[in-house]
């Protein structure tokens, strides 16, 4: 029995993803396919592999380029690289978290301080954004 090929529509079906996100990935260097006899890409077991792994790192928050660093690490004699991606990306998402919840107390605090039946002449939420002191959240280019 040979190896299965799927072309691109057939791999993007079956990972539910786009055909433009899997050449995306190719272009990238992240997977590799080969050309069929009408010159369409073919993708192998292990490409379908290594787009669940993409997949599976995307949902908790790697970059593609933290992905890509992740792949070129296999086959090292250590994992110690691995785990050190991993803490670093931990310690980013903690500081979003921080970052969040010190936004959430501030519209929390806004909505608690607004009944929304005032007139908005005397409406403190737009009142607290026109001062000077406003914490920043680290959100600021925010739009």
């Amino acid at each position: 029995m040979g190896v299965i090929m799927l072309q691109i529509g057939e791999v993007a079906k079956k990972m539910a993803i786009t055909t433009v996100a899997i050449r995306h990935y190719e272009k990238l260097g992240l997977i590799r396919s080969n050309r069929g006899i009408n010159d369409y890409r073919l993708y192998d077991e292990h490409a379908v592999a290594r787009l669940k792994f993409i997949e599976n790192a995307k949902k908790v928050g790697l970059t593609l380029s933290q992905i890509k660093s992740l792949l070129d690490l296999e086959g090292q004699p250590t994992s110690f690289r691995v785990k050190n991606t991993i803490e670093k990306k931990r310690l980013e998402i903690k500081a979003k978290i921080k970052a969040l919840q010190e936004i959430y107390y501030v519209l929390d605090a806004w909505d608690k301080a607004c009944d929304g039946a005032m007139p908005t002449s005397q409406c403190p939420i737009l009142a607290q954004l026109y001062q000077d002191n406003q914490k920043d959240t680290g959100d600021s280019n925010a739009q």
